[in-house]
């Protein structure tokens, strides 16, 4: 997944990629802790949401999480609010209402690009909402949109689930995918052309 300053044109990505971004739809699980690693504030937060409503962006936010109470695939775990994770618990999966919206959305899409898992899908107890993604990208792909699995841990993840051939496109470059479609001049490509 494309981070928000990407998709909501921040730090410099170019006007075609913004453009391509516009009436798009981003879905985007445990948002605020993504947002708060980038470095925004709950109000950022709230102010990229807005921008992306008065840009016509389809935000999809996660509303539910499996929370566990240790990084184990063995440990305890509630769903709760992705917004009311219980104090020494982590969000560690998309709870069912959320992979039940980033289903909802992605199988209407016509052009799909998956950049990051939604859980710790290493740990089976935490695959469900990777899978759900993964079955509809599958769903959508058989009914005619092109998808991209990027990345080293998304193209992991669909190999585990065995549905590699059913997206239309893998790449293991996640961040040099992003910034090749931002329309940067990749290092390895700037070095080949001399």
């Amino acid at each position: 997944m494309i981070t928000m300053r990407q998709a909501l044109g921040l730090n410099d990505v170019s006007t075609k990629f913004t453009e391509a971004v516009e009436k798009s739809t981003f879905i985007m699980q445990a948002y605020y802790r993504m947002l708060r690693r980038e470095g925004f504030s709950r109000a950022d937060a709230k102010n990229i949401i807005e921008q992306a409503k008065a840009k016509g962006v389809n935000l999809v936010l996660g509303t539910d999480c499996v929370a566990a109470d240790d990084f184990s695939n063995d440990a305890n775990t509630q769903v709760v609010p992705a917004n009311a994770i219980p104090e020494g618990w982590e969000g560690l999966d998309a709870g069912p209402e959320t992979q039940k919206a980033f289903a909802a959305a992605i199988e209407d899409a016509k052009t799909i690009l998956w950049n990051g898992p939604a859980g710790v899908f290493e740990f089976d107890n935490f695959t469900a909402g990777s899978r759900a993604i993964a079955e509809a990208i599958a769903k959508a792909t058989a009914n005619g949109a092109f998808s991209l699995i990027g990345g080293g841990d998304s193209v992991a993840c669909i190999n585990k689930f065995g549905m590699a051939d059913k997206v239309s496109y893998i790449s293991t470059g996640g961040g040099a995918l992003l910034e090749a479609i931002e329309g940067k001049v990749l290092p390895g490509v700037a070095a080949i052309k001399g």
